[in-house]
């Protein structure tokens, strides 16, 4: 892990707002770090339609500071974000930050709910992208095709 934050907003801004600072906040992001990816968590169908479409509308926002500087966007249901970070699809919150302190050698407080969802976002991305090269490697080395590159 290179960084981890979280970019706070206060539900009394205008929602315009708090999109412009989630924006520069990510834009900034994938300027100092230069990251490979982005990997976002494909929206979650709540019962609260309003708050189902903020969560669309701000992860369009992400999506679209990433598209700006040209950094590939994965999208990650939770189910297999949570099978790639702890195994088990139907692992709670607390099982995945328990999780992501292992695997990223963290000691202390950890991550916290949201900057765990974006850590196992990042750690679900790592496992899918390995497991495409050695599904490349494989067919390569058996002259099969199939994965386009």
């Amino acid at each position: 892990m290179v960084a981890a934050f979280c970019i706070k907003t206060h539900k009394d801004e205008d929602f315009s707002e708090r999109l412009r600072k989630l924006f520069e906040g990510i834009s900034e992001a994938i300027s100092t770090h230069s990251p490979d990816a982005l990997a976002v968590e494909e929206p979650f169908y709540a019962r609260n339609a309003k708050a189902a479409l903020a969560i669309g509308q701000a992860r369009g926002v992400a999506i679209l500071a990433a598209a700006l500087q040209e950094t590939p966007v994965a999208s990650y249901s939770v189910l297999e974000i949570k099978q790639a970070v702890v195994g088990y699809g139907a692992a709670t919150k607390r099982q995945v930050q328990d999780m992501i302190c292992r695997l990223l050698d963290l000691s202390g407080k950890g991550p916290g709910e949201h900057e765990a969802d974006a850590l196992g976002a990042a750690i679900c991305h790592l496992h899918a992208s390995e497991w495409l090269k050695r599904v490349r490697s494989s067919q390569e080395g058996s002259g099969r095709a199939g994965v386009k590159r």
